[in-house]
C-alpha cells in the first residue's frame, strides 16, 4: 500500500499553515473536539483522490478556510519503494492537481492524476477506506447488527457494495419499464378506438361537403340577381345626384342673398353714425387747447419738488459726514493705546505658558515614575507568588529514576534475548529428537531406549513451557518497563519545562527589584499634591491673562473694522463738497421761484389729474378722427353689396328652372337602394355559412390526419411492447443474479473468506493468543477453536481478543485485495463507545502491533493512547485556526 512522509495543509478547513512531517513510527494526534483532529485525515484522503474522506457531496468552498478563497494540500508517500508527492489547488471555481514521482510531473489534472493513482499504484479511495483506514467506533462494529446488516458491512469491506446500489438501481428500472409496458398495452387497446373514430369522422366529411355545394349554387344565385338590382340603382344615382347638386346650389345662393342683405342694412347704418361724430370732435378740440400749458406747468413743480427733496437728503449726510470724521478722531487715538495694551498681555500669557509647561512635564515625569513604580511592584508581587507556587524541582531525581528503569529494561532485554535463544535451541532439540528414526541421543549419540527417549523428550516440553512462560514475562516486563519510561521521559519534559520556566521567574524577579532601586531615585523632590497645586494656580492665571488679551484683542478688531469703513465712506465724498452740491441746488431752485412766480403755489396733486383727463379727451378725438376717414370706404362697400345681391337673385332662379325639368323618384330609389342591401345580406349569410362548413371539414380532416399518426404511433408503441417483453424477461433474470442475499455475491463471499481466513489466523496468532481454527460465515458469524475449550463465538471472546480478531479480518481483507503486506494502518477515534476495559485491551493490542506494522496514525482525543505513540501530535485551537505542537 502506502507509507506517509509528509502533509502540509494551508488554509483547509481549520488550518491556516499546517506542516505535519512523518515516518515509520506509531504517531498519535490529540486534542480536544473541534480543534482539527479529523481535519488531518480529510486532508490526507482528499490530497490522495480530491475527495472528502466522509463519502458526501461536498462544496469546495466549504473546504476552503474562511479567511481566505484557495486552499493548498500536498502530501508525500512511499509506494511500490517510490517517492511520490500530490498537490492540490481548491478555489471556487477550479480544483487543480498534479502527481511528482521524485521530483518528475508524472501527471496534471485531476481526472490524470486520480488515473494514475488508480492504474500504476492501485489506489482507489474505497480500497483505501476498506483496508488501512478504520473509521471512528468501526473496530468492532463489523460483528453487530443482524445477518443482513453484517453481510452488508461485508459487502462493503469486500469491496462488493456497489453491485448492492446496482441491484437496487436495477430494480428501480425494471420498476419504471413494467410501468412503461403497461402504459404501451392499454395504447394498443386504445388503437381500436381510434379505427371506430376514424370512420365516423370520413362519414361526416362527406356530409359536410354536400351541404358546402349546396349553399354555393344559392350563392351564385343571389350574385345574379344582386347584379341587375345595381345596374338599375346605378341609373338612378347619376339623376339623384344632378338633382342633388342642383338643390345644394339653390340653398347655397339664398343663404348668399340673405347673407349680402344683412351686410347692406349694416353699412347703412354705420354711415349715418358717422354725421354724429363730426360735432364731437369739434367739442373736443376747444377742450383739449390747454394741454400743452398744463404740461409744462407740471414739468416745473415735479422739479421744483425734487430739488427740496434733494436739499434735504444733501443735507442729512452732511451732517452725517460731520458725525463719522470727529468718530474717526476718536479712533485714531483710542487704537494705539488699545494694541499697547495687547503686547503687555502676549508677553505676560508666553511667560505664563512657559512657566506652566514646565511644571506640567514635571507632574507628569512624577505621575509615570509613580504609575511605572506600582506596576512593578505589582509584577514583583507575582512573580514572587509563581516561585512560591513551583515548589521543589525534582528534575534530578526523575532522571535518576529513569536510568535505572531504563538500566532494567536493557538487563530484562538481554534476559528474553537469551531465554528466546534457550527456547529456539530446545525446540530444535526436541524436532531434531522426533524426527530420528534411530532410539540415540542427538547429542552425544548414546543409544536410548524408548523410555529414555519419551521421557527426555517429556522434560523438554515442561522445561520449554516454563521458558516459554519466562518469555511470555519477560515480555510484558518490557513492555511494562516501555510505558514506564515513556511516563518518566513525559515528566521529564515537564520538570525541565518548569525548571527552565522557574529559571526565567528568577531572572525576571532581578530585574524587577533592579528597576525598582532605579525609579526610587528618579522621584521628584517636592510632594506631588503640591505640585498639582501650583500647576492648578497657573492654569488660572493664565487663563484669566488670555480672557483679558481676548477681551483687548476683539475690541481692537472692532474698532479697526470701524476705523477702515468710516474711511472708505469717506474716501469718495467729504463734508465740503456736500456743502458746495447744496449751494448750487439751492440756487436753482431760486432761479425757478423767480421765474414762475405764484405759479409755483398751484397743488402738484390737482395739475396731475387735470393734465391726465386732458390726455384721455386728446385720444378720444385721435380716435374719432379715424372712424371719419372710413366713410369713403363705406359708401362704395354698399354700392357692391347692392350689385352682388342682384347677380345671386338672378342665378337663383334659372336654378330653379333647372330643377323643375328632372324627372326623379326618391321613394322608388330608396326602395331600390333596400333591395340591394338585403341581397348582399343574403349573400354575406351565405358566405359566412360556407366558410364555417369548410372550417368544420378542414378540422374534421385534420381531426383524420392526426387520427394516422395517433395510429401510427401506436403501431410503432405496439412493435415495441414487444421488444420491451423480451427485455424485461432478461433484466428480471439479470436482478435474480445480483441479488445482494441470493444472487453471485453469495458465491462470492463463499470463495473468497476461506482466503481470508487464513490470512486473519496467521496475523490473529501475533497477538499471541491460544487457537487453533477459524471460521469465518458470510454473514460475519465467526467460531474461534480454543484448545482445552472447543469451538467459541467471537461474543464468548474477552473484550482484547474481540478487537484483535475485529483488526486481525480488516488486515486480512487489505492483504488479499492489495496481494502485499500492511505498512500503514490509521485509525480515527479507535476508543469511542469502547468501555474502560476494551480500552485498555485496545491499547495493549496496539503497542504489540507496533513491532508489525511499520507506521500508525491514531487520531484520537484520549491521552490514555500517549503511551503507544513514539511521535506526539497534539492540537488545539487558537482564534479559530488549529494550531500544532509535535513532540
Amino acid at each position: 500500500m502506502i507509507s506517509l512522509r509528509e502533509l502540509k495543509l494551508k488554509n483547509f478547513l481549520s488550518h491556516r499553515e499546517t506542516t505535519i512531517p512523518f515516518t515509520d513510527e506509531t504517531f498519535v494526534i490529540i486534542g480536544h473536539n473541534a480543534s482539527g483532529k479529523t481535519s488531518i485525515l480529510r486532508g490526507i484522503f482528499f490530497a490522495l483522490f480530491g475527495e472528502d474522506l466522509e463519502g458526501r457531496k461536498v462544496k469546495r468552498e466549504n473546504l476552503i478556510n474562511r479567511t481566505s478563497n484557495s486552499a493548498r494540500l500536498s502530501l508525500t508517500f512511499i509506494s511500490k519503494g517510490n517517492r511520490y508527492r500530490v498537490e492540490r489547488v481548491i478555489s471556487v471555481r477550479k480544483n487543480e492537481a498534479r502527481l511528482f514521482k521524485g521530483d518528475t510531473l508524472v501527471a496534471e489534472r485531476t481526472k490524470e492524476v486520480s488515473r494514475f493513482l488508480s492504474e500504476n499504484l492501485g489506489l482507489e479511495p474505497n480500497t483505501l477506506k476498506n483496508t488501512i483506514f478504520v473509521p471512528q467506533g468501526e473496530i468492532t462494529e463489523l460483528f453487530k447488527g443482524t445477518p443482513k446488516e453484517r453481510r452488508q458491512i461485508l459487502n462493503r469491506l469486500l469491496g462488493l457494495e456497489e453491485f448492492g446500489k446496482k441491484y437496487e438501481a436495477l430494480n428501480l428500472k425494471l420498476k419504471e419499464l413494467r410501468n412503461i409496458k403497461g402504459f404501451l398495452e392499454e395504447k394498443v387497446l386504445e388503437g381500436e378506438r381510434l379505427k371506430e373514430k376514424e370512420s365516423k369522422l370520413i362519414e361526416l366529411l362527406r356530409e359536410k361537403e354536400e351541404e358546402r355545394k349546396k349553399l354555393s349554387e344559392e350563392k351564385r344565385k343571389v350574385e345574379e340577381r344582386l347584379k341587375e338590382l345595381k345596374e338599375k340603382l346605378s341609373k338612378l344615382e347619376e339623376e339623384r345626384n344632378l338633382y342633388l347638386r342642383l338643390s345644394e346650389t339653390k340653398e347655397r345662393l339664398e343663404r348668399e342673398i340673405e347673407k349680402l342683405s344683412e351686410e347692406e342694412v349694416s353699412v347703412k347704418k354705420k354711415l349715418k353714425e358717422l354725421e354724429g361724430v363730426r360735432e364731437r370732435i369739434a367739442i373736443l378740440e376747444r377742450e383739449t387747447e390747454p394741454i400743452e400749458k398744463v404740461k409744462n406747468l407740471l414739468e416745473i413743480l415735479r422739479k421744483v419738488r425734487n430739488l427740496r427733496r434733494e436739499i434735504e437728503i444733501r443735507e442729512g449726510e452732511l451732517k452725517d459726514i460731520k458725525e463719522k470724521e470727529r468718530r474717526l478722531g476718536e479712533l485714531k487715538e483710542l487704537l494705539p493705546k488699545l494694541r499697547e495694551r495687547e503686547g503687555v498681555l502676549k508677553e505676560e500669557e508666553c511667560a505664563l505658558n512657559n512657566r506652566l509647561r514646565e511644571k506640567k512635564e514635571e507632574l507628569t515625569r512624577a505621575e509615570q515614575v509613580l504609575k511605572y513604580l506600582n506596576e512593578l511592584s505589582k509584577e514583583l508581587k507575582k512573580v514572587n507568588e509563581r516561585i512560591e507556587a513551583f515548589g521543589e524541582v525534582k528534575l534530578e531525581e526523575i532522571e535518576r529514576k529513569l536510568k535505572e528503569v531504563e538500566k532494567e529494561l536493557e538487563e530484562t532485554r538481554n534476559l528474553k534475548a537469551e531465554v528466546g535463544e534457550k527456547l529456539k535451541e530446545l525446540k530444535e532439540r526436541g524436532e531434531l529428537l522426533k524426527e530420528s528414526s534411530e532410539a540415540e541421543c542427538p547429542v552425544c549419540r548414546r543409544p536410548l531406549s524408548e523410555e529414555e527417549r519419551e521421557g527426555i523428550l517429556n522434560r523438554m516440553r515442561e522445561e520449554f513451557k516454563s521458558l516459554r512462560e519466562r518469555f511470555k514475562g519477560l515480555k510484558e516486563r518490557e513492555s511494562q518497563l516501555k510505558r514506564e519510561i515513556e511516563i518518566l521521559r513525559k515528566a521529564l519534559r515537564e520538570e525541565s519545562l518548569k525548571s527552565e520556566r522557574l529559571k526565567g521567574f528568577k531572572e525576571r524577579k532581578g530585574e524587577v527589584e533592579s528597576k525598582l532601586e532605579k525609579l526610587k531615585g528618579e522621584l521628584p523632590s517636592e510632594p506631588l499634591e503640591k505640585l498639582k497645586e501650583e500647576v492648578e494656580s497657573l492654569e488660572k492665571e493664565w487663563e484669566r491673562v488670555r480672557k483679558e488679551l481676548n477681551e483687548v484683542q476683539g475690541e481692537v478688531r472692532a474698532l479697526k473694522r470701524e476705523e477702515e469703513q468710516i474711511e472708505r465712506n469717506l474716501k469718495n465724498r467729504s463734508s465740503k463738497d456736500l456743502e458746495k452740491d447744496i449751494s448750487n441746488l439751492k440756487e436753482e431752485l431760486k432761479t425757478l421761484e423767480e421765474e414762475w412766480g405764484d405759479r409755483l403755489n398751484h397743488d402738484l396733486h390737482k395739475v396731475e389729474k387735470k393734465y391726465e383727463e386732458l390726455l384721455r379727451k386728446e385720444r378720444e378725438k385721435n380716435k374719432l378722427e379715424g372712424e371719419l376717414k372710413n366713410e369713403t370706404f363705406l359708401k362704395d362697400r354698399l354700392k357692391k353689396l347692392s350689385r352682388e345681391r342682384k347677380e345671386k337673385e338672378e342665378e337663383l332662379e334659372q336654378i330653379g328652372k333647372k330643377i323643375g325639368g328632372i324627372d326623379f323618384n326618391e321613394d322608388y330609389y330608396k326602395l331600390l337602394e333596400e333591395n340591394v342591401k338585403q341581397k348582399e345580406e343574403e349573400k354575406e349569410d351565405l358566405i359566412s355559412e360556407i366558410s364555417r362548413i369548410s372550417g368544420e371539414i378542414k378540422q374534421i380532416e385534420k381531426q383524420v390526419e392526426e387520427l394516422k399518426g395517433e395510429m401510427e404511433e401506436v403501431e410503432r408503441e405496439k412493435r415495441g411492447l414487444l421488444k420491451l417483453r423480451d427485455s424485461l424477461l432478461i433484466l428480471e433474470k439479470l436482478s435474480q443474479t445480483v441479488h445482494p442475499e441470493k444472487g453471485f455475491l453469495t458465491l462470492v463471499r463463499k470463495r473468497l473468506l476461506p482466503q481470508i481466513e487464513k490470512h486473519a489466523k496467521e496475523l490473529f496468532e501475533l497477538f499471541g493468543f491460544e487457537f487453533s481454527r477459524i471460521k469465518v460465515d458470510e454473514d460475519l458469524s465467526i467460531k474461534v477453536v480454543v484448545p482445552s475449550m472447543g469451538e467459541m463465538s467471537l461474543e464468548e471472546l474477552s473484550g482484547g481478543q474481540q478487537i484483535a480478531f475485529a483488526l486481525a479480518l480488516r488486515f486480512a481483507m487489505a492483504k488479499q485485495f492489495s496481494k502485499m503486506s500492511l505498512k500503514t494502518l490509521i485509525l480515527d477515534e479507535p476508543t469511542i463507545h469502547l468501555d474502560r476495559e476494551r480500552r485498555i485491551a485496545l491499547t495493549e493490542l496496539l503497542m504489540k502491533l507496533k513491532g508489525t506494522i511499520p507506521q500508525m496514525v491514531i487520531v484520537t482525543h484520549d491521552q490514555e493512547l500517549e503511551v503507544v505513540a513514539d511521535r506526539v501530535i497534539k492540537l488545539r485551537k487558537v482564534g479559530g485556526f488549529s494550531e500544532v505542537e509535535i513532540d
